[in-house]
């Protein structure tokens, strides 16, 4: 009880301003033997029991607190070792710019880490995330990797520079070095092919000199400096020509040193040449035929032997072509000339300056058709001689017909072919009768005479019923009440098989899809019959070859076929035929390129090897197109590319 009292007193002093030595010696006041140090042969005491004496306890009223404790980081000595939370506080850094490294010079020693701070420091630039310990080094003129060394060797995207030796300014593409910033004595380009001589480089000029001055990879080439000038010598006789020169450090074959020929394609001419009378400059001194006698003589370019005193030329021998008369006043027309007579053709033929004087002159007409007969309505020109097209006689009725004159033959054409005015007279006559639907067989009610048939009638008169083109002899008999075939029976034997064509299209074969066989293509047209409700048989595809032409399938009738559309809908016949020809819908849609619209085989004009239509697969029978490949297709030679239909036909049971 007197222990606990003193240290209580202690403490009050202190609290109130008191130092430890003025608290020690305030302590004998509380009697002998109750100080907690020993005063000569006493042992001091453990007030908190802590197993330490208040000699070595720095806090002997804290059992927590003595020189055997662990020191915590709370901001006290737990440990008694003069220091307090050593070892246990770090530096804190502040990382403005998010990148995981810390300012160094914003450190903070806490026991924990603070909000705004990190752990980990070593950022050179907390400016830039891109710039930390861990960061790729590039050349850039940034220490990018916080190393101490800007654009340093670990950059990963340094330049090539290459040694420049002789100081040229070109590098040895053999000797190179990677850094950002160009070492001394290198450069950027490896173009040098002589780093050990400066007058090497591409730059350089080159010379005959047995050295690739230029670096273009050619040794003394035709661009050297000092390369002398060559001539060709296309003749061979030693002299050159001036219009073909090349520089060349090597005297190349077929070229001389001078330039002397005036006349390269002859041999025979040259500087040493004799002269010869023969319009020829032979020894090229710029003059010609020199030293023999000359005449003059004029251009005859109509040979009528008189010439044109306007180009004199003087020669010491005939030329060809020439005259030595001249005074002729037209050169380009060989009828017009001082020694002709005048005649009828609009020349002035003598040279006097009239035309055709004292002729005789006559009346011509057209002659348009060209048979000799000219037409009397004109119109009428006077000339000495007739003009092209023109004749005199005007006895033509059909002058835009060559065989219609009067000298013509007459022919059964509906035509008066000898203008006697009559037409086909002497023809053969036949009766022809009125076929007013068209179906090749007339009705004996109405009928003409004419040595040819005239539109809209029939050689036969046996058409039981002219208003009705389904109706004549051997038509097909439909099961409705009428005598269809003109035999005298109604609907006898009526409503057997026909043949029909079925279109089947994209929503079935589309790109990328296979049909291995003609047999299962076959397939494909009974199935979608049978989808559609169309009753029949023997269904298959339409197929095309050279020798297996579609329209043989297609051969369609009015009467006797029957033709659904994609959808298996009934086409009218109106929609369908046109009088001359079956119209199928949408056949440009599975015929190959080449193909006729019709179904007929043109000729293949596509790259793949072999195929048909409408679609290019595996096929029984098969045709060329430009290739030796005698082997089936197989899907990936296909040559269509895009959704197709399938053209199908059967045999169709109607009523």
């Amino acid at each position: 009880m007197r222990y606990t009292i003193l240290l209580t007193f202690l403490a009050s002093l202190a609290a109130c301003g008191g130092d430890d030595d003025k608290a020690l010696s305030a302590a004998p006041l509380l009697g002998s033997g109750d100080t907690g140090v020993s005063d000569g042969d006493d042992p001091p005491i453990d007030a908190d029991a802590d197993g330490h004496t208040a000699d070595v306890d720095c806090d002997d009223g804290n059992p927590n607190i003595n020189p055997s404790a662990t020191e915590f980081c709370d901001g006290v000595d737990n440990n008694c070792d003069g220091q307090i939370d050593e070892g246990l506080m770090r530096a804190y850094f502040l990382d403005l710019d998010d990148d995981g490294f810390g300012d160094e010079s914003t450190g903070l020693e806490a026991c924990s880490r603070p909000t705004d701070r990190i752990g980990r420091g070593g950022d050179c630039d907390d400016t830039d995330p891109q710039v930390h310990p861990d960061a790729d080094e590039f050349c850039n003129g940034i220490d990018d990797n916080c190393d101490g060394e800007v654009d340093g060797d670990d950059a990963l995207d340094p330049n090539q520079w290459f040694l420049d030796a002789d100081r040229d300014a070109f590098g040895n593409p053999d000797v190179m070095v990677d850094a950002c910033d160009m070492p001394e004595g290198h450069v950027g380009n490896g173009l040098d092919c002589d780093d050990f001589d400066p007058l090497s480089s591409p730059f350089g000029l080159e010379y005959c000199d047995g050295k690739d001055n230029d670096c273009n990879g050619i040794i003394d080439d035709d661009t050297a400096a000092d390369a002398p000038e060559w001539f060709r010598d296309f003749d061979g006789d030693g002299f050159g020509s001036p219009a073909t020169v090349i520089t060349s450090c090597v005297l190349p074959g077929g070229f001389v040193s001078n330039a002397d020929d005036c006349a390269d394609g002859n041999g025979l001419v040259h500087p040493d040449a004799e002269e010869f009378c023969n319009s020829i400059d032979d020894n090229c001194d710029g003059a010609v035929d020199e030293g023999f006698a000359l005449d003059t003589y004029y251009r005859d370019a109509d040979g009528d032997t008189y010439g044109d005193l306007s180009a004199p030329i003087v020669s010491c021998m005939p030329l060809a072509g020439f005259s030595v008369v001249g005074g002729d006043c037209d050169d380009d027309e060989y009828w017009a000339n001082p020694g002709m007579v005048e005649l009828c053709d609009e020349i002035d033929n003598d040279c006097d300056g009239v035309v055709d004087e004292e002729l005789v002159f006559t009346d011509f007409v057209p002659d348009t058709d060209g048979d000799g007969f000219g037409d009397a309505d004109g119109p009428v020109g006077t000339y000495c001689l007739p003009p092209p097209g023109h004749v005199i006689d005007t006895s033509d009725c059909d002058d835009s017909n060559p065989w219609v004159h009067p000298m013509a033959v007459e022919s059964c054409n509906g035509l008066d072919d000898n203008c006697d005015g009559i037409i086909d007279e002497g023809m053969a006559e036949y009766t022809f009768f009125e076929d007013a639907d068209g179906d090749g067989f007339g009705h004996e009610g109405v009928f003409v005479t004419a040595c040819t048939q005239p539109p809209g009638y029939a050689e036969v008169d046996s058409d039981c019923d002219d208003t009705d083109d389904y109706t004549y002899p051997g038509a097909y008999e439909f099961c409705d009440g009428e005598d269809d075939d003109c035999n005298g029976l109604i609907d006898d034997d009526c409503g057997y098989s026909r043949d029909y064509v079925l279109f089947v299209t994209n929503a079935l074969i589309t790109s990328g899809v296979s049909i291995a066989s003609r047999d299962d293509a076959n397939t494909v047209c009974s199935d979608y019959a049978d989808d559609y409700g169309i009753d029949g048989s023997d269904f298959r595809i339409i197929y095309s070859t050279p020798d297996e032409d579609a329209r043989d399938y297609l051969d369609y009738i009015p009467g006797m076929d029957i033709v659904y559309d994609r959808y298996g809908t009934l086409i009218d016949d109106v929609d369908l035929y046109d009088g001359t020809s079956p119209v199928l819908p949408d056949m440009v849609s599975w015929t190959i390129v080449g193909s006729g619209t019709d179904g007929r085989f043109l000729e293949c004009s596509g790259p793949y090897e072999s195929g048909s239509w409408p679609i290019c697969q595996f096929c029984e029978q098969k045709f060329s197109c430009g290739s030796s490949s005698a082997t089936l297709l197989g899907p990936s030679s296909c040559c269509w590319t895009g959704s197709r239909a399938i053209a199908c036909m059967g045999t169709l049971t109607g009523s």
